[in-house]
């Protein structure tokens, strides 16, 4: 039974919806809520759970359920074991002379909200430079992470931006040297570099995404990801306040540009306001009239993304489809559903396929050797960015 055939479930999303609206990003509790009358406990934890907001719920809880205390707690125990896998990963490069910026994650936790109570997260993200990619892959196994990706000609074809690894203590780290969408590439490392700021979170330094950057790149993965679930609503919300009055209109839609990804932000951020509301009266203006503007707005309303749960949806197929403008998105929406009809309605790989070592069609498999990995970092050290997430799930 997938989460959104629960019967509780539509009734424990509008629940959430209404903490959301009552408690900010910054802690601040406007309004105590009290528990739905008829929602089993451990029905609201599910879906509190699978839409990574927990924490909003407890904190606006009068009186916090265990269930979700124990939701909670299992995610503050991440975050921890996460800040140390973080510093781990920040000695290691910072000794190689890699640069190094920290993204998503503990990024996230520090610029976006009051504490870990308030983001769950699962791995880490950080970027490099293409050319650093091979001195970074050293560093980060001399210092006891295991590189999981081993697929070499997959990966090759595939054209990632990414490579996956696993900490001494079983933490992920998603190694990107790139980002944006097949097509759409985001600004090149250098300049995302040069824009970054410095984080100060307790002992712990890194740099991270300039405030325009990081607005756009959280969007971009939300949209990128179905954009359906809350945390993803937050994440804009936080990443918008972060930037204060710097992120004007027109700064954003300058950035959006360079990413790649203006239709993607104005969506994120539209159903953002829809959904956190009510509608601020200022703030950035992104949407420009047109058919892409309209089929969102009509698939938003009449299939709500944050009810989708795991099951396919419009609502997630027109945020996975956008693209740098809204004919080149229109395109995409065509390019899916014909790819969907040809393959009889399958499913994309799923987990099973993708996590699984022992199948050819999963980057983990085996494949290629020492020469073949060799042969991979050569080459994104001679193509530069090329083309990321192709062929792959985002993080």
């Amino acid at each position: 039974m997938t989460v959104e055939q629960d019967p509780h479930w539509a009734a424990s999303v509008a629940w959430l919806v209404q903490v959301l609206r009552s408690v900010g990003n910054d802690g601040t509790v406007h309004a105590l809520q009290t528990a739905p009358a008829g929602i089993p406990a451990d029905a609201l934890a599910r879906a509190a759970d699978f839409h990574g907001v927990a924490g909003f719920a407890r904190l606006g809880l009068a009186e916090p359920t265990p269930e979700l205390t124990a939701v909670v707690h299992q995610a503050q125990a991440r975050h921890l074991r996460a800040l140390d896998d973080l510093r781990l990963v920040v000695s290691a490069l910072g000794g190689a002379g890699v640069d190094v910026l920290v993204v998503k994650g503990p990024a996230l936790v520090a610029t976006c909200y009051a504490g870990p109570l308030l983001r769950s997260y699962v791995d880490l993200d950080v970027l490099v430079r293409p050319s650093q990619l091979r001195e970074a892959v050293a560093a980060l196994e001399a210092a006891g992470w295991t590189l999981l990706d081993a697929n070499w000609p997959l990966l090759s074809s595939a054209g990632v931006g990414e490579l996956k690894l696993e900490g001494p203590t079983g933490g992920a780290l998603d190694l990107h040297w790139s980002f944006g969408k097949e097509g759409d590439p985001a600004p090149p490392v250098d300049t995302l570099m040069r824009r970054s700021v410095g984080v100060n979170d307790g002992e712990l330094h890194y740099r991270t995404l300039g405030p325009a950057d990081f607005a756009v790149h959280v969007a971009l993965h939300a949209a990128a990801s179905g954009g359906h679930r809350l945390v993803w609503l937050t994440d804009v919300r936080g990443a918008l306040a972060a930037g204060g009055a710097a992120l004007t209109s027109d700064a954003l839609a300058r950035t959006a540009r360079e990413w790649g990804a203006r239709p993607g932000l104005a969506l994120m951020v539209s159903r953002m306001r829809r959904t956190l509301g009510p509608e601020p009266t200022s703030g950035p203006t992104l949407a420009r009239r047109g058919v892409w503007t309209t089929v969102t707005r009509m698939v938003d309303r009449r299939w709500p993304p944050e009810l989708v749960g795991e099951s396919g949806s419009a609502s997630r197929l027109v945020a996975r489809s956008c693209r740098r403008n809204g004919l080149r998105s229109l395109l995409s929406v065509g390019s899916k559903v014909l790819g969907w009809r040809r393959q009889g309605g399958g499913q994309p790989l799923g987990p099973e396929v993708l996590h699984n070592a022992s199948d050819p069609r999963s980057g983990l498999y085996a494949s290629g050797g020492q020469e073949g990995r060799e042969a991979f970092f050569d080459a994104v050290v001679s193509t530069g960015e090329g083309a990321p997430l192709r062929g792959r799930e985002p993080a």
